[in-house]
C-alpha cells in the first residue's frame, strides 16, 4: 500500500517531482499552524505531520491506513505529535478542539466529501482555519497524460471546489500549485482537449533543476535545499492562479456563528 505511488514515502529513493509537490504543501502550511493545536487529516506516512510539529503546539495526525500510521509512529515520533488510526468521515474527536486543520490531497479519495467537511467544521474552533488541497480536474488529466487515477473517487475543477467549500466555510483564498511551462506542451498537448495554460519556467529554474538532480546528494537536497527543490520543479504555491495549477490549495475559515 505504501509503495503504490499514491502515498508519498520519505524514506529511501525519492521521486523528486512527488517530493516537490507534497513537501511543498506542508512547507507552505507551517506559518498557518505556528503555536496552534492542529489536525493533519489523512496524514499518510507522517512526514508532513512532523514538519507541522516544528511550528505547531500540538499536531494530531489521522489516517485510515493502519500501515501508514504504523510507519508514521515508527519514523516520525515527536513529543508534540499523536498519530491515530481514524476515518476522515467519522472523526472521533471533540467538537471545537482544533485551531487549524490541514488536509492535503484527501477530498478526491472520498465517496462522501460533504461528510468529511462537516466533520472538519465540527472539530474546528470558531474562526478556525482549514488549509486543503485537491487536484484541478482539467489540468490534472493532462498532467496524468489522460490516465484515470484509480485511487480517486471524484475530482473537482476550481468552480466546484470553491462552491463545495463555501457550503461550510468562508473561502478566503485559493492558490494554484504545479504549473505547465511552455516547454512541457509538446509532450502534453496531445492529451488535452483544450488550451493548456502555462506558468513561468525561466532559464535559472531549468539550470537549478538539473543541478539539483545531477550534482548534489539526496541528503543535501532533502534537508538543506527543500525550498529550492520545490521552486525548481515549478511546485511553489501561488505562482499561478488556481485555474492554471495542476493542484488547488484553499484557505478557509469556520464562521464564528
Amino acid at each position: 500500500m505504501l509503495a503504490s505511488g499514491e502515498r508519498y514515502v520519505d524514506e529511501g529513493p525519492k521521486n523528486w517531482e512527488l517530493f516537490s509537490q507534497h513537501v511543498g504543501r506542508y512547507l507552505f502550511a507551517r506559518p498557518y499552524v505556528a503555536g496552534r493545536v492542529v489536525l493533519d487529516a489523512a496524514c499518510g506516512t507522517g512526514y508532513g505531520t512532523a514538519m507541522l510539529a516544528e511550528q505547531a503546539k500540538i499536531v494530531v495526525g489521522i489516517d485510515s491506513c493502519r500501515e501508514a500510521i504504523t510507519y508514521s509512529i515508527r519514523h516520525h515520533r515527536r513529543p508534540n505529535v499523536r498519530c491515530l488510526l481514524m476515518n476522515c468521515g467519522e472523526l472521533g474527536l471533540r467538537a471545537n478542539s482544533f485551531d487549524a486543520v490541514i488536509s492535503f490531497e484527501t477530498l478526491e479519495h472520498l465517496h462522501d466529501m460533504k461528510s468529511f467537511l462537516q466533520e472538519v467544521r465540527r472539530v474546528l474552533k470558531p474562526a478556525g482555519t482549514l488549509l486543503i488541497s485537491t487536484p484541478n480536474r482539467p489540468l490534472y488529466a493532462v498532467y496524468n497524460k489522460g490516465k484515470r487515477n484509480t485511487y480517486h473517487c471524484m475530482e473537482l475543477d476550481e468552480r466546484e471546489f470553491r462552491a463545495l467549500l463555501g457550503e461550510y466555510f468562508t473561502v478566503e483564498t485559493v492558490w494554484g500549485q504545479r504549473h505547465f511551462a511552455p516547454r512541457d506542451l509538446p509532450l502534453m498537448q496531445s492529451f488535452a482537449d483544450q488550451t493548456v495554460p502555462t506558468g513561468p519556467d525561466g532559464l535559472i529554474r531549468r539550470v537549478l533543476r538539473v543541478a539539483l538532480r545531477t550534482c548534489l546528494s539526496e541528503l543535501v537536497r532533502s534537508r538543506f535545499l527543500v525550498a529550492a527543490q520545490i521552486w525548481a520543479n515549478k511546485c511553489s504555491i501561488g505562482e499561478v492562479p488556481p485555474s492554471h495549477g495542476v493542484y488547488m490549495i484553499a484557505l478557509v475559515k469556520k464562521p464564528v456563528s
